[in-house]
């Protein structure tokens, strides 16, 4: 990035702790870092690396209130002042998208179009009742009860218009939540890549685990599927109808009651493709409200919740090194091993922690997909070899593989092989045997050339 303007905006935050050294370099470095020259606002600049997926909303709010720790009062006041006019503009997209596809469509003028947007405040909801976005005109004093009826009545003549009311009208309904102040999730196009990466969701509801067939779990997935549509509403041809999501087949795969943990499964209809999406529903970690819905790989929740035992314990235990020892001493041993494999980098092309707390109120993320190794499933107990001096342990692993993500794949991969482990000492921590690196790299091949056939 060449714009001064753009790189001094980018260090302040970075010295108020607004952002973090990651987030700085990936906006200096953006390929459409281009689109804010001639911008020379904090606001441009921050509105800019929320869409952008650079920053959340959540963190933004978070950091902002931590930055009269590290700013004086006036500079902590002016970034506070700059994050909430940003998170303002950025709140109401789908209906600014659908206002405009009404005035392309020649339901509304583009004056009314206009009047329209100015009318629209910060959180709010426009959509009211069953009247929808022109009776919401007609209250804010956009169009008069006589232009509602005109507009009406020429709906009524024209089924190209008809079609694109009812559209936009279904689509912000689906967006309509229960909290007031919570936004709405701006996912872009990359929806198989971010299913693979496992997307966290915040459910508020009450203490019992949501069962997989509950209306919010499928309204979570209608929002999460909805939001790859959404940002092209506005280019769209205006009898050309906006995809919507549909929902089918929502069911269980499995419950670890032990952990309260639930798997679950459905398929999503979106644009005349059938997408299968698997995920969990967990308690949200200490001192967050609700729980936490999280994507997952549908092979190692099948393995996982396929085998419970009478506990409600996982019943792929590993032995006898166990589950979370075969998971420690894996993932100690790739990280030894970093550079041979085309390691992930810090920041992954999918960028889990920037796509997964959108708005919605939905703030929890899941730490451990931004790393190389997403999940490791151990499939049955481990196998003796060389005399029990060390053991040979079956493991699915889910893996973000960045090479082939840099060939324009799905970066996620998984791993079906056996590995090798061994004690440090008769009773030591387990770790990755001598054989280890050959075993991950030939795995890491194996899945490679399966990603490439499929």
């Amino acid at each position: 990035m060449n714009d001064t303007s753009s790189a001094m905006h980018f260090d302040g935050l970075l010295a108020a702790g607004i952002i973090t050294p990651a987030q700085h370099l990936t906006a200096l470095t953006h390929a459409s870092a281009y689109e804010l020259s001639g911008k020379p606002g904090l606001v441009d600049h921050l509105v800019w690396l929320i869409r952008r997926d650079i920053v959340d909303e959540d963190e933004l709010l978070e950091a902002g209130e931590r930055s009269a720790e590290r700013c004086t009062p006036e500079d902590a006041s002016r970034y506070n002042e700059a994050i909430d006019t940003a998170l303002e503009l950025c709140l109401n997209d789908a209906e600014k998208a659908g206002l405009a596809k009404l005035a392309g469509a020649g339901v509304i003028t583009q004056d009314e179009c206009r009047r329209a947007l100015a009318a629209i405040k910060p959180d709010e909801m426009v959509l009211a009742g069953k009247g929808g976005l022109l009776s919401w005109m007609q209250e804010q004093g956009v169009i008069d009860a006589k232009r509602l009826r005109a507009i009406r009545k020429a709906v009524a003549a024209d089924p190209k218009r008809a079609a694109a009311l009812a559209q936009v009208n279904a689509t912000i309904s689906i967006l309509i939540i229960t909290e007031p102040s919570a936004a709405r999730p701006w996912l872009g196009l990359g929806v198989v890549v971010l299913l693979a990466a496992g997307i966290a969701w915040l459910l508020l509801r009450p203490a019992a685990v949501p069962e997989c067939t509950e209306g919010g779990t499928r309204r979570s997935i209608e929002q999460l599927f909805l939001g790859a549509s959404l940002e092209h509403i506005d280019r769209m041809k205006p009898d050309q109808p906006i995809p919507t999501p549909k929902v089918e087949g929502l069911s269980e795969v499995g419950y670890a009651s032990a952990a309260r943990v639930r798997a679950c499964k459905a398929t999503v209809h979106l644009g005349g493709k059938e997408t299968p999406y698997t995920f969990t529903i967990a308690p949200a970690p200490e001192g967050k409200k609700g729980f936490v819905m999280t994507g997952a790989n549908a092979a190692i929740l099948a393995a996982r919740f396929g085998n419970i035992d009478g506990d409600g314990n996982f019943g792929n235990k590993a032995e006898p090194v166990g589950r979370a020892e075969v998971e420690r001493a894996f993932r100690a041993g790739v990280d030894a091993g970093l550079s041979n494999y085309g390691a992930a980098p810090a920041t992954p092309g999918f960028d889990v922690n920037s796509a997964v707390r959108r708005k919605f109120g939905l703030s929890y993320d899941a730490p451990e997909r931004t790393r190389e190794i997403a999940e490791v499933e151990p499939l049955a107990p481990c196998r003796a070899i060389d005399g029990g001096k060390a053991y040979s342990c079956r493991l699915l692993v889910e893996r973000n593989d960045p090479v082939m993500a840099a060939l324009g794949g799905e970066s996620g991969t998984l791993l079906d092989a056996e590995f090798t482990f061994e004690r440090e000492g008769a009773a030591g921590p387990w770790r990755t045997a001598a054989a280890f690196q050959t075993e991950l790299a030939y795995a890491i091949a194996a899945a490679r050339t399966k990603a490439v056939q499929q």
